[in-house]
């Protein structure tokens, strides 16, 4: 008999077997792929050189062994004041350079003879001396140097984010209890607000600082099964420092299954609790859904990137729905009421 398929047209019994044992055969290869590739990924873990913290020398290079442990720990200063004093200093030069070039003006316009330089730009780089020209060529390497140099990439600077106060209190302990730097060598921790980190998550949130502090204070076994890999281990092997070393994927995959659960508490829940309550009024109930709706906007805008806009547009939506649930509750219930003494008579 042959088999109807809609797709790919008739096929017999027989064919339709040697299809399904493929498929099977290459799934099964799939899952062995799989396996294989698996193990060649912890094999080359475990077979990677890495710097153990407590292998390393004391003093600095105990301390760049733990700040490299880490995308979080890279906390580097980005001397703001030094910046901002050197912006200021070349500002203030070519603002003088800018004067200058006024009063060449106002020289040239006051006088008949020197009058044409300030419409005949090859006649003025002719002139002995040429003022003007040195002067623009001095200023271009200045607007270089200013603009394009110290303005964009202090610009780029100020978009690092600033360090959880919990890496930087990590790396401030180690090096309090290492003792082996000079004191004026760890002051620069101490800047707290000079301080940038390189390897922070850029759409991280509450959410992360509080699942982090969780397994802070969580078993190390529970850590290392969960959100460390092999080359971390090795890293921690034997050391004394009390320090908790995660692998970022592993970390967001935990942050976003708490996001998940989130998400759907926060729609389901409000339909069972207004469910529940439909015996209450309509007032009562559409106070339930306000509420429910800030909390909702309240989670969207400080645990998500998202920008205003589609904070506005994902809360209206999601207060039209408690409102269509909360007006079919009441007219629901209003029903029912009028139809059970209807029912008696």
């Amino acid at each position: 008999m042959p088999v109807d398929d809609v797709e790919k047209g008739y096929h017999t019994a027989d064919e339709c077997q040697e299809d399904s044992n493929k498929r099977g055969w290459l799934h099964r290869l799939g899952i062995g792929c799989s396996i294989k590739q698996q193990g060649r990924k912890v094999q080359e873990e475990e077979n990677t050189d890495v710097r153990a913290l407590e292998c390393a020398v004391a003093g600095w290079p105990r301390i760049a062994t733990f700040v490299d442990s880490d995308p979080n720990f890279m906390i580097y200063r980005r001397f703001g004041w030094l910046r901002t004093r050197l912006l200021l200093y070349q500002q203030d030069v070519i603002r003088e350079m800018e004067s200058r070039l006024d009063y060449q003006d106002m020289q040239d316009a006051a006088s008949a003879g020197t009058r044409r330089y300030l419409s005949n730009r090859d006649g003025d780089d002719m002139r002995t001396p040429a003022v003007r020209k040195a002067l623009f060529q001095e200023l271009d390497s200045r607007l270089k140097a200013y603009v394009d140099d110290l303005l964009a990439r202090s610009a780029a600077l100020y978009q690092w984010q600033r360090p959880d106060e919990q890496d930087r209190a990590s790396i401030a302990n180690l090096i309090h209890n290492d003792g082996s730097l000079a004191q004026r060598d760890r002051r620069w921790i101490r800047k707290v607000d000079d301080l940038i980190v390189l390897g922070g998550e850029p759409s991280s949130s509450w959410v992360h600082g509080l699942v982090s502090h969780i397994f802070t204070w969580a078993s190390r076994s529970l850590v290392r099964c969960l959100l460390r890999n092999k080359i971390q281990d090795r890293k921690l092997e034997g050391s004394t420092i009390h320090v908790q070393l995660y692998e970022r994927k592993r970390f967001n995959r935990v942050v976003g299954f708490l996001y998940t659960i989130a998400i759907v508490a926060l729609i389901m829940g409000p339909v069972l609790v207004l469910y529940r309550l439909r015996h209450l009024d309509g007032y009562t109930q559409n106070l339930l859904a306000f509420a429910f709706t800030i909390a909702f906007a309240l989670l969207c805008s400080t645990a998500t990137a998202a920008k205003q806009h589609e904070i506005f547009g994902v809360t209206a939506a999601y207060c039209a729905v408690l409102v269509v649930f909360t007006n079919q509750n009441t007219s629901g219930a209003a029903q029912a009421l009028t139809t059970i003494p209807n029912t008696s008579s």
